[in-house]
């Protein structure tokens, strides 16, 4: 599961399941409770609209009025290449999925978990969070942060040895 809070104030839960796959649900005014399903990546004839698989582990993210919506592929604890697909609304229509990291880098041994926005002075930045998961323990699984670029209707995540950014002006380095 995954929460997106919208600049206007609309909150949604992004849920997915197994026979029911991926959903986007507007929440009520006070976040407790579900208005509306808005979306959703299989149809009434469970054909799949925005792929041929199933995503888990949503998170969602808007740019310049553009939203960006990423998951993981159904491979359980085993890291694969995370995908996003691009709408003008939560309702979609949504674009087909595609790969945010280098193909092949499983999203660099992780899995998407947020993206948190860095609203800083002079830009904002986009920092991804994922998890690195341990089947054998899964306690110490580690978290994986790194820059995520996002703009004009592409999201690239870039891997990073070191990174920082400054709150300040919002920027990497």
């Amino acid at each position: 599961m995954g929460v997106f809070a919208d600049d206007d104030g609309s909150g949604y839960l992004l849920s997915e399941d197994r026979d029911h796959v991926l959903h986007i649900y507007l929440l009520a005014a006070d976040y407790l409770s579900i208005e509306e399903v808005v979306s959703t990546t299989l149809s009434a004839d469970r054909n799949y609209p925005l792929g041929p698989h199933g995503y888990e582990s949503p998170a969602m993210a808007k740019v310049d009025g553009r939203y960006y919506l990423f998951g993981s592929e159904l491979t359980g604890w085993s890291s694969n290449d995370n995908q996003y697909a691009t709408a003008p609304s939560p309702a979609g229509p949504w674009s087909d999925w595609r790969d945010f990291a280098p193909s092949g880098s499983a999203t660099y041994d992780s899995q998407i978990s947020t993206v948190v926005p860095i609203n800083g002075a002079s830009t904002t930045s986009y920092v991804y969070v994922g998890d690195r998961w341990d089947r054998n323990d899964l306690f110490h699984s580690a978290p994986v942060w790194l820059p995520l670029h996002i703009h004009d209707g592409i999201a690239q995540l870039e891997w990073r040895d070191e990174w920082t950014i400054d709150p300040r002006s919002g920027s990497f380095s």
